[in-house]
């Protein structure tokens, strides 16, 4: 890229400025400046430029031509035309001035004098001008030619001026015919995009608004590509400068502002080009006569704001509103409210995240995208038909697969899956994302597939899970199936997947038991230690203490299978122990952000999540030893070493071992050919536990040879050995012949007050502050019948209590019942009516009005 600090100046001089039929420059001579420093180049330095080559700088005006062609001539007059001409360096790094001769030229002692202040003054350099007819130079000897001062000299005489080099025309054309033999191209040049043959504007100064946005320099005849940009360029003047102005003309073809006051001579005009869409700046006075600083400028709304700080908030959208508002009042030094600074943060964040409706119009790009990158993925997409007839059919719903994720669940991953749905907030409100996680030889989570469905309903989860089960290859046995009991989840299951083994949250189950009426720790306590056991002896002493506690309780947990909830009826199969649906709220939790994105950004976040997560498991697995077993299942099976000390193994025989602990009842029998422990822990998860390593220790045999082979490390590299890979941007994506769809009529939908972010939480879970419980609101005992949920007030057999509700009295408040009793005496003796005043009047419940009536 060439050096624009430093460039080359033709000087045509000498010659006569003929101005028929058209402007043009007629004889005279040239001459070379070289490494002419942009920065520095003024109206002065035309004047030094003058003086160098003879002349007296009063008494030549500066023409340069521009354009494309450059048939248009500008005269440099101000020190902003010489900033013009600097911001427009061409490529070559070669402008052209002229000079036009007003004045007579200096006599023979003028020109000596100016030659020696030039050497007194400026640094020594070369001065050669060229003339055909001049060969010899001697030191006292000047003549006239054709208006030109020549002066002679037997040597070449040198000047230094500044920082200019002023070359023969010989040497410049001997670079010219080098540089015209260089088959050098500029792949970063793109100055040709811009020709037009019908409007040659390429010297003009021109208006970049990624540049010069911020900070826009307003000259005359700068061109803007359209009549906003130049809008907008003049509105962040007005506010950076602190004034206020309005619009006299504001048309198609011209635009007009001057200032607010009627006495400051500020003004700007724009036209529209002749065959073109640009504007160009034809009048300008940038000079503000008031002096007043306007804090309350109404330009600068919540679009403004939104547009200037958007790459800030890009990065931090954390920012506060106190602190993003104090910001703006002080960059823009102007009064700026709390809610408008709310405002143009949200429209910060739809710039950044798109428009929701322009990503439904993608959905079927996206699609082909997809299915072209990862091929063997599986992407389906159901719609509803429009509410008007003849038109575009609407979302509903969208399955998500990936080759990848297929493939690796296949390898190994245990057969358990939770199932899970989460609303979406922003402007995706009303729609849910159903997931499906599974787990894989470390404990971790795997995402399987994804939807985004209208709502949880019946309908939803079987569209959801026929395509699940089509992709896994979900036969009849062996599969679990782990869920919240959603809204029509175990409808959809009885339909669609009748014979896999289904299990519930406990902590769900739980809080059902709560509300049912049976609370109470040591309720909770024995619930959660049925929930544990993993015997059926065990679960079944825990079935009879609740009963004893609350036979209802007892009842209704008879109501839900045993195998849905408690490890003792769990299946072996599995290789799984948890209770919980915990593997689909780890993954709610990690997507909180994009839950609040337009749908296209929110499933390539998903993606790029699923894509990284799976490359960042790839390589911790290459760290790992290949013989060995995943690092949390090591900590597993260290506990569990840790806590062998307390048995001691009997050998039967070769397999079977009897351990004993500290008492009679903690004996365990373990058969290791078989892989069976009487505890069911070693069963239920594939890691033997501390009876089986005690036997396994006194075997002599390698703890890890009677792990599962689901959690070995060559298992888990081979899970993710498959990779999803990546998609190109939307602006290069192939357009789809089909019409794209409308977005379903809940989404982007204004509803008035704020939309719900956060989850409700349980009373006795820990709120968003971490440091104290949520207030939990116990539950009311009716003192007529003694049945929680009510209070005698609305007890239907409280008789007495319904005919008095409706009795509604406001009477004074008194911390007594017979102050209040002599204040109404009082009231009627003295004949004044009763009226409220300043006096604090509240409603008294109908039952205290009732045990007022009985004790009278």
């Amino acid at each position: 890229m060439a050096d624009t600090s430093f460039f080359s100046i033709k000087i045509h001089h000498g010659g006569v400025m003929k101005r028929t039929p058209e402007k043009h420059y007629v004889e005279g001579n040239i001459d070379y400046i070289d490494y002419v420093n942009a920065n520095k180049l003024d109206l002065d330095e035309f004047k030094k430029m003058a003086e160098i080559c003879g002349y007296l700088k009063n008494s030549i005006t500066f023409w340069h031509r521009c354009g494309r062609s450059g048939n248009r001539w500008r005269l440099v007059s101000t020190d902003n035309e010489a900033h013009v001409i600097r911001k427009n360096i061409p490529n070559d790094n070669m402008i052209e001035i002229y000079f036009e001769h007003l004045d007579s030229y200096f006599n023979i002692e003028d020109m000596t004098s100016i030659h020696s202040s030039n050497a007194a003054d400026y640094n020594r350099q070369q001065l050669v001008q060229e003339n055909p007819l001049v060969n010899d130079f001697s030191d006292s000897e000047v003549e006239l030619t054709d208006g030109l001062l020549i002066d002679k000299h037997e040597k070449t005489t040198q000047y230094i001026v500044d920082e200019w080099e002023i070359l023969s025309i010989e040497a410049q054309r001997k670079m010219t015919a080098l540089e015209g033999e260089s088959n050098c191209v500029d792949s970063t040049d793109t100055k040709s995009l811009h020709s037009d043959s019908e409007n040659e504007i390429l010297n003009f100064p021109t208006f970049n608004p990624q540049i010069d946005g911020d900070n826009p320099i307003l000259v005359l005849e700068c061109v803007f590509e359209s009549k906003k940009d130049f809008k907008s360029a003049v509105v962040t003047h007005e506010i950076k400068n602190g004034k206020y102005i309005q619009w006299l003309k504001n048309d198609k073809e011209r635009m007009k502002a001057v200032c607010i006051h009627s006495e400051c001579k500020w003004e700007i005009t724009a036209c529209k080009m002749q065959r073109d869409t640009s504007f160009q700046i034809r009048k300008y006075i940038p000079t503000h006569n008031c002096k007043e600083w306007h804090y309350d400028n109404r330009k600068i709304t919540s679009s403004f704001i939104a547009r200037k700080y958007l790459t800030e908030i890009k990065s931090n959208r954390a920012w506060s509103l106190v602190d993003f508002r104090d910001r703006v009042s002080v960059d823009l030094r102007a009064h700026v409210t709390l809610s408008q600074a709310k405002r143009a943060k949200m429209l910060a964040i739809a710039l950044i995240d798109g428009d929701i409706k322009d990503q439904y119009k993608v959905m079927w790009d996206y699609c082909i995208e997809i299915d072209r990158t990862n091929p063997g993925s599986t992407i389906h997409m159901k719609f509803t038909e429009n509410e008007i007839t003849n038109k575009p059919y609407r979302f509903q719903r969208i399955y998500i697969c990936f080759a990848a994720c297929k493939l690796a669940f296949k390898v190994r991953c245990r057969k358990i899956i939770g199932v899970d749905g989460c609303w979406l907030k922003g402007p995706m409100y009303g729609t849910q994302l159903l997931t499906v996680v599974g787990i894989d030889g470390n404990n971790n989570i795997f995402l399987i597939a994804y939807a985004i469905v209208e709502k949880e309903s019946k309908e939803s989860w079987a569209w959801f899970l026929n395509y699940l089960t089509v992709d896994l290859d979900v036969d009849e046995t062996g599969w679990t199936f782990m869920s919240d009991k959603q809204k029509g989840l175990i409808e959809a299951f009885n339909e669609v997947l009748p014979y896999v083994s289904h299990r519930f949250c406990a902590r769900h189950l739980h809080n059902n038991f709560k509300r049912a009426g049976f609370g109470g720790f040591t309720l909770k306590k024995t619930f959660w230690a049925a929930a544990k056991a993993t015997t059926v002896k065990e679960f079944d002493a825990c079935m009879v203490r609740i009963r004893e506690l609350d036979p209802n309780a007892a009842d209704w947990l008879n109501d839900k299978e045993p195998s849905q909830w408690s490890r003792s009826h769990f299946s072996s199969d599995a290789k799984c122990d948890i209770l919980l649906n915990n593997i689909c709220e780890v993954f709610n939790s990690m997507i909180l952000d994009a839950r609040d994105k337009p749908i296209v950004t929110l499933l390539e976040k998903l993606r790029y999540l699923l894509m990284a997560r799976m490359l960042a498991n790839r390589e911790k697995a290459h760290k790992w030893s290949s013989n060995d077993v995943c690092p949390k299942i090591k900590d597993i099976l260290h506990k569990n070493q840790t806590a062998t000390g307390e048995y001691i193994p009997r050998k039967s025989n070769q397999w079977n071992y009897e351990i004993i602990g500290a008492t009679i009842h903690d004996s365990w029998a373990v058969d290791l050919e078989n892989r069976i422990c009487s505890c069911r822990k070693w069963s239920i998860m594939g890691i033997p536990c501390k009876h089986v390593i005690a036997a396994i220790r006194a075997k002599k045999d390698n703890i890890l040879d009677y792990v599962d082979d689901c959690y070995k490390v060559e298992t888990y590299r081979r899970i993710y050995e498959h990779a999803i890979l990546p998609i190109n941007g939307p602006q290069i994506w192939a357009k789809s012949t089909k019409i794209p769809p409308l977005p379903p009529t809940i989404v982007g939908n204004k509803k008035r007050g704020r939309k719900q972010k956060a989850r409700r939480k349980e009373a006795d879970e820990v709120g968003a502050s971490r440091t104290k419980m949520k207030r939990k609101q116990q539950s009311l005992d009716c003192s007529t019948c003694n049945k929680p949920g009510h209070n005698k007030k609305t007890c239907k057999y409280n008789v007495v209590s319904q005919e008095t509700t409706s009795v509604r009295q406001k009477l004074p408040v008194r911390r007594g019942h017979e102050e209040a009793g002599q204040e109404k005496t009082r009231q009627e003796g003295a004949g004044q009516e009763k009226t409220v005043g300043r006096e604090e009047v509240v409603d008294i419940d109908s039952d205290w009005i009732y045990s007022q009536q009985t004790q009278s």
